[in-house]
């Protein structure tokens, strides 16, 4: 978040032109959506299972290409095709979730009294333990 908020005041600092800063922050979203897919690759790499990721990597690889070709083929502008990079990354992100939640872990929201209790006496807060158990 940091560099995020670094590369906005950077390039209004700069004095750059509209058009370069509105592709920059539609690259600057792909970075921040791709951070988040690869953190999602951590959880396949701890069960072993990277042929997940690969597929995640093909894929992505496989859509940029595609449709960037395609729109600069057709006449697209620079603008317009920079719109592919984050919309590619949040399918990507989407399909890393669904892996997740499909394959390897069981999200079930449980109530948990000792949660409360160990709080304090003076304090009253409902709170939902989230109770991850790995499929098999």
């Amino acid at each position: 978040a940091a560099v995020s908020v670094f590369a906005v005041i950077f390039l209004n600092l700069m004095g750059y032109q509209n058009e370069i800063k509105k592709v920059a922050y539609i690259i600057l979203s792909f970075t921040l959506l791709q951070s988040f897919t690869e953190f999602n690759y951590s959880i396949f790499r701890a069960f072993e299972k990277m042929f997940y990721e690969m597929i995640i990597k093909l894929l992505r690889i496989s859509a940029l290409v595609s449709f960037i070709l395609y729109f600069g083929s057709q006449g697209y502008d620079i603008f317009k095709i920079a719109f592919v990079f984050p919309i590619v990354e949040l399918v990507m992100l989407s399909l890393s979730f669904l892996f997740i939640y499909k394959k390897f872990i069981d999200v079930k929201p449980e109530f948990d009294n000792s949660i409360i209790c160990g709080i304090g006496q003076g304090n009253t807060i409902f709170l939902v333990n989230y109770r991850v158990d790995q499929m098999e």
